[in-house]
């Protein structure tokens, strides 16, 4: 409805005003703002603030799990605009940052030959 896009827009707007552009609260407002778009169908203004989000979100954050789900909403996007090898390369570098996370959190074993 446009009371949600609304809502998502002041949200956005209020975290840019409050926290700058590249505080993890207004990143988080503008991946909402995304989705929002994208659940009523406006796919060019939600891949276009998706694409800001994602380019934002890997400057500040890096590789983190926040940035794996960023990937796959767009990669949505993306597919219901008919974008699949793009949508697919994206969920491939979403499912390859959780992995290495996964890795990465798994606790060391000793080695018993030791």
């Amino acid at each position: 409805s446009a009371r949600l896009r609304r809502l998502a827009e002041e949200l956005l707007s209020t975290t840019l005003h409050a926290f700058g552009d590249n505080h993890p609260l207004t990143l988080t407002a503008m991946n909402i703002l995304g989705l929002t778009l994208y659940w009523q169908g406006e796919l060019t203004a939600a891949r276009a603030i998706q694409e800001r989000a994602l380019k934002k979100i890997r400057s500040v954050l890096k590789h983190d799990e926040f940035t794996a789900q960023v990937m796959n909403e767009l990669a949505l996007t993306l597919r219901a605009l008919g974008e699949t090898e793009e949508a697919k390369r994206l969920d491939k570098e979403a499912a390859e940052i959780r992995e290495r996370q996964a890795e990465a959190s798994e606790p060391a074993h000793a080695d018993p030959r030791a």
